[in-house]
């Protein structure tokens, strides 16, 4: 009986949710910090994921690397 009616409901969850329509995201340009050193397993990282971010036309990723001195 309780897997009928959670059934029911997560099939009527899904039936009465509005198709939201998709916004031009993000509009403005997406900043990335890194706080490590240059160089390291961080940056290694962040460099390819901003260049991913701005390989289709998006808005411009920056990356700032603010290493702790």
């Amino acid at each position: 009986m309780w897997r009928a009616v959670t059934a029911i409901l997560a099939v009527a969850s899904f039936a009465f949710t509005a198709v939201a329509g998709a916004e031009d995201w993000p509009t403005r340009p997406v900043t990335m910090i890194n706080p490590f050193a240059a160089g390291g397993p961080n940056d290694v990282l962040a460099k390819p994921t901003r260049a991913r971010c701005n390989s289709p036309p998006q808005a411009p990723a920056r990356l700032f690397i603010s290493a702790a001195r």
